[in-house]
This record gives structure tokens, C-alpha cells and sequence, in this order.
């Protein structure tokens, strides 16, 4: 008797070890190339990188929004607005503002748990150069963005008044003069720090943009 119990025992032990390498197996081989998600067993999947744009076209400075619409849901993205090999963005959903007219290629790379992919739009955005008028627009917008006093803001917005009512009388060469006053206040406040350098460097490379407008 003793000896068939103790059978009996040997007998389980060995079922229950099957049981246990049988199984062991069978998560192996699910989680080679699945997962397991609630009773469901899904594949690894990369990214798909797809993303659209709004507005695509208009006249510098033109904000673009971008919305990213990739698919198995990235955990990273990486914007290069000007496909130039610098990227711009890690948001999802950024938005990017064209100074310049021209045509840009934009290029999206996202990233996920199992790999990566880029998606490259050619010739995506067109930015036109627009009048003088408009710039000189986007140019007071930019100033009153800036972290600046009250008076060095009035400084430079009031001299650019002067340049948008003499284009509107028609005298571009007075126009012209006032813009190049314009430039020398952006160089006094830089002097007195005011401004940062970058920011004078934008506002004068802006300045001589419109001159070339007006003139043209």
C-alpha cells in the first residue's frame, strides 16, 4: 500500500511538471514576437509617421500648425520643419513659424517601444514674401511679443508707424528713411541691452527685408 501511494505521488509531481513546462513554453513563445492585452495576444508594432499641416501657404511670417496623426501610438517625435537635419520639435502637436518666403520640405520622425519611422513631406509649405505692409505687420507683432519695457516697445512701434504712413501716401523713399531710423533705434537699445542680440538681429535683418520690398 505504501508503496502505490508513494507511486500515486511520483505520478502527480510528474504531471504537475509537465503541466508547469508546458505553459513555461507557451509564454515564451507568446512574448518572442506578442503580447498579451486582456485575453488578446497583439503583434510588436513600429510607428507609421503621417502628419498634416494648417495653413500650408501665406505670407511670411506664417505660423503653421502641425498635427501629428501617426499611427501604434509613438512615445516621441522629432519635427525638422525645414528637412534641413535640425530638429525644431519634440511636441506632438507644434507649431512653427516661417520668417522667411520659400518653400519648405518638413520631416517627422516618431519613435515607440519597438522601433521608428520618418515621414517626409516635399515642398509641404510655401511661404510668398507678401508687401511691405504685411511684414512690417509681422514685425510689430513680433515687438510686442518681446520681454521688453513699455518704452522701448513704443520706441520702435511708433517709428514703424511713420514707415506705414509714408507707404501709404506713396513715398517710398521717405519710407525708406524712416525704416533705416528704425534700424538705429534696434542698435541703441541694443547698446543699452535693452534688447538681446538675437533680438536686434532679427528685427535689423527684418528692416532690410521691407527696404527691399519697398523698393521693389
Amino acid at each position: 500500500m505504501m508503496e502505490t501511494g508513494m507511486n500515486r505521488n511520483i505520478i502527480s509531481i510528474l504531471v504537475i511538471c509537465l503541466l508547469i513546462f508546458s505553459m513555461v513554453q507557451a509564454v515564451g513563445a507568446a512574448s518572442s514576437d506578442s503580447i498579451t492585452v486582456s485575453g488578446y495576444i497583439l503583434p510588436h508594432q513600429a510607428p507609421n509617421a503621417d502628419f498634416t499641416a494648417s495653413p500650408r501657404s501665406g505670407s511670411a511670417p506664417l505660423t503653421v500648425n502641425f498635427t501629428d496623426t501617426s499611427s501604434e501610438s509613438p512615445s516621441d517625435w522629432a519635427w525638422d520643419f525645414q528637412n534641413d537635419g535640425i530638429v525644431d520639435s519634440h511636441a506632438q502637436n507644434p507649431s512653427y513659424t516661417y520668417s522667411y518666403p520659400g518653400t519648405y520640405s518638413v520631416k517627422l520622425r516618431v519613435t515607440n517601444t519597438f522601433g521608428s519611422d520618418s515621414e517626409i513631406k516635399s515642398a509641404y509649405i510655401s511661404v510668398t514674401s507678401g508687401g511691405p505692409m504685411v511684414r512690417i505687420s509681422g514685425l510689430k507683432t513680433y515687438i510686442n511679443g518681446l520681454t521688453i519695457t513699455e518704452w522701448s516697445k513704443w520706441l520702435l512701434l511708433t517709428q514703424l508707424g511713420q514707415v506705414e504712413k509714408s507707404i501709404e501716401k506713396g513715398n517710398d523713399h521717405t519710407a525708406e528713411v524712416h525704416m533705416s531710423n528704425f534700424m538705429e533705434r534696434v542698435r541703441i537699445l541694443l547698446w543699452l541691452r535693452m534688447v538681446s542680440e538675437t533680438e536686434a538681429n532679427y528685427m535689423i535683418s527684418e528692416a532690410n527685408s521691407i527696404i527691399v520690398l519697398i523698393r521693389a
